[in-house]
């Protein structure tokens, strides 16, 4: 039974995005011993960086932002003014989302490329049209085909406009809370949006089992999961080979004495 999964993370700092960038996109990882560099070029980008890192495509859907800020900032005495940077980094909202969509490797066998394509792009369709996040402010989607299970990365900024009553203008801010909010019932509700998407583009996947008191969890733990997963196919597998090897040693000890006992005879 093949579940449709997605997590999502947030990123509380600027500087999370260069680590971000650097297992995603360069595949460095002291904490990964599954990357394969040898099929690193296999994987498929949905959005591209344009040759731009994590940061540098940040700092470019931000751009309007970030314009906002510096001219609120011309009304703030000198010694409160805060850049841009600061701003953002002494903010209790994360700076960006990273998404992470996969399934468990029977999903996936006998997939072709573009079988895996179409996967990944209704992934992602689900955080533009369901979620609402807009596809310029995604800084990156990338399936990782360089490891044991593929699985989709999407990196996002999840910025929001809202109308400021007191500045009595629209104000623009980066919000994850506004598209996925941490509370289970939300959560659970877009688990059933995600998995009745995916079933309508016609995948076959379960849906996670309702009512679990486990939280959402982070990227790592989710890798942890589907190791403690494959660990547990492989005990089950170890099993199963030394059970045949155990009835292999009892057909070839009756044989042994059975030739045994027809050699006697023959001898008599």
């Amino acid at each position: 039974m093949s579940y449709a999964i997605f997590r999502v993370a947030g990123r509380g700092k600027t500087t999370d995005l260069q680590g971000a960038y650097k297992h995603n996109v360069e595949r460095i990882s002291r904490t990964n011993e599954d990357i394969d560099h040898t099929k690193s070029d296999k994987n498929i980008e949905l959005v591209s960086l344009d040759g731009m890192t994590y940061r540098e495509k940040f700092d470019l859907i931000t751009a309007d932002m970030k314009a906002e800020h510096e001219e609120s900032q011309k009304k703030v005495r000198k010694d409160r003014k805060k850049s841009f940077e600061r701003k953002l980094n002494d903010s209790k909202n994360n700076v960006a989302a990273e998404f992470l969509f996969t399934s468990d490797s029977s999903f996936f066998e006998g997939m072709d490329r573009e079988d895996i394509r179409k996967w990944a792009e209704t992934s992602l369709a689900f955080i533009t049209d369901d979620l609402g996040i807009k596809k310029e402010h995604i800084i990156h989607a990338v399936v990782h085909m360089d490891e044991k299970t593929p699985h989709l990365h999407v990196m996002a900024v999840p910025l929001v406009k809202k109308f400021d009553k007191r500045a009595k203008r629209e104000k623009t801010s980066i919000s994850l809370s506004h598209y996925t909010k941490d509370d289970r019932v939300h959560m659970s509700h877009l688990q059933d949006v995600y998995h009745a998407k995916m079933v309508s583009e016609g995948f076959t996947l379960e849906r996670g089992e309702k009512g679990s008191k486990s939280k959402n969890k982070g990227i790592l733990e989710l890798k942890i999961e589907k190791r403690k997963e494959e660990l547990a196919q492989l005990e089950q597998s170890e099993s199963a080979m030394n059970t045949n090897l155990d009835e292999i040693k009892r057909k070839r000890e009756i044989l042994i004495k059975e030739n045994g006992e027809l050699q006697t005879v023959l001898d008599l």
